[in-house]
């Protein structure tokens, strides 16, 4: 008998609405398996770039041999909303309504954070239709919003997340999450970690090998005579772009044969753009975001890739952004500006890594890649690539999944 499976996470979205991503691939990739499964997510996020068009409470469209369900919520202004915290527990609420609306009784409601508040509404569902219980953290709440807002344990909406957390860890049936050393993290918590597993964000190997290409009009702002560091990605604080534009503005003028391309937005976009007309600089280029199928594209203009992050305790137990597996396929040299655990980059041997948030060590890093022959950095490049494969198949990654609904 064919198993159901209700997956959950708010701000999941289509490539047509939003990246796709994670839970948009596994979707299919489990109905390709033979699952029946639904996703359920809300009809509004901030990083939506086309929200889907809902008039009632639930909506499902049929994607690619799954069924995504659409929550009606509220709209509203952007990351700080206050609408955006009143839309966690309304989602929360609105899953106790699922099990009129959907007939196909779940197996397994697999839940998947941010946000931390929807798994109390998850916790209930499993518990009414007797499916399994699958927790995912894809961020640890409330750690990184203490971490990186600056709140504090008196703050009410902190301890709460922290009762809800300590709760799912606890009371799922299993454990899974993006970041390599969340188990240990489970640990701490909860006391003990007996069912965790680690599923990390991956590709789809036919569609970075195809992917689309660059109109001529970005192509035409890489400058191709020029030893070129690349990014692509949010342009956000945690992304730590700051860092390497002041590498740059270090390196104008001891070397102009290396220049920067940015290619991205975020809420820090406009601060550095100005930094850099400011400061004079004619080594960094910015462009804007350009769609998934175009990543590879863009990655293969550049000579060296940059990943960076913030220097937080937070990264102790491994990152997972999209970008790591994009990066490592791309057959490039990264160069990682990390102070954290698990690093992808080191364990690959596809770059080198250097402190978080130093910007002179950083431009030393780039010089030094710079100063390798073509076959070092051909060499670091495929091994990036190899362990991409090995390790960041979605195909791969979701028979994983499959065997844990199986088990």
């Amino acid at each position: 008998m064919t198993k159901v499976v209700w997956i959950i996470n708010q701000y999941a979205s289509t490539p047509e609405t939003g990246m796709g991503g994670r839970h948009y691939y596994l979707s299919r990739s489990l109905a390709k398996q033979g699952y029946t499964v639904f996703l359920i997510a809300s009809s509004f996020g901030h990083k939506m770039r086309r929200p889907p068009c809902v008039t009632d409470r639930f909506t499902v469209s049929e994607q690619g041999g799954f069924n995504m369900v659409w929550i009606k919520m509220p709209r509203y202004s952007g990351s700080g909303s206050p609408v955006r915290i009143l839309n966690w527990f309304l989602f929360s609420f609105m899953l106790r309504f699922l099990p009129g609306f959907l007939k196909s009784k779940p197996d397994v409601v697999y839940y998947s954070s941010p946000s931390l508040i929807g798994y109390l509404g998850a916790e209930r569902l499993a518990r009414t239709t007797g499916a399994r219980l699958f927790f995912e953290i894809r961020d640890i709440w409330p750690l990184t919003l203490q971490k990186l807002g600056g709140y504090t344990n008196n703050n009410p909406l902190i301890r709460f997340m922290y009762w809800v957390e300590k709760r799912a860890y606890k009371s799922a049936d299993v454990l899974l999450s993006n970041l390599k050393g969340a188990g240990r993290y489970i640990k701490q918590v909860a006391g003990s970690c007996d069912q965790f597993f680690w599923v990390p964000n991956g590709i789809l190997l036919d569609e970075v090998s195809n992917p689309d290409p660059l109109p001529d009009g970005d192509i035409g702002k890489i400058r191709t005579n020029h030893f070129v560091v690349g990014y692509a990605g949010a342009v956000g604080k945690v992304n730590a772009i700051n860092v390497l534009v002041d590498a740059a503005e270090l390196l104008k003028e001891s070397h102009p044969e290396i220049s920067f391309v940015v290619v991205g937005e975020g809420e820090q976009k406009k601060r550095l753009v100005s930094q850099v007309v400011e400061g004079g600089g004619t080594n960094v280029t910015f462009i804007g975001a350009v769609p998934k199928s175009q990543v590879q594209s863009v990655l293969s203009q550049f000579d060296a890739l940059y990943l960076g992050w913030l220097n937080e305790d937070l990264y102790d137990f491994g990152i997972g952004a999209n970008k790591i597996p994009e990066y490592l396929y791309a057959q490039k040299p990264v160069i990682h500006s990390y102070s954290g655990g698990c690093d992808p980059i080191a364990e690959s041997g596809a770059g080198v890594t250097i402190p978080a948030e130093d910007s002179e060590k950083l431009a030393q890093a780039i010089v030094d890649i710079y100063e390798m022959s073509c076959e070092e950095r051909s060499y670091m490049g495929g091994l990036g690539k190899s362990y991409a494969v090995e390790n960041y198949d979605f195909e791969r990654l979701s028979r994983k999944v499959a065997s844990l609904i199986d088990s």
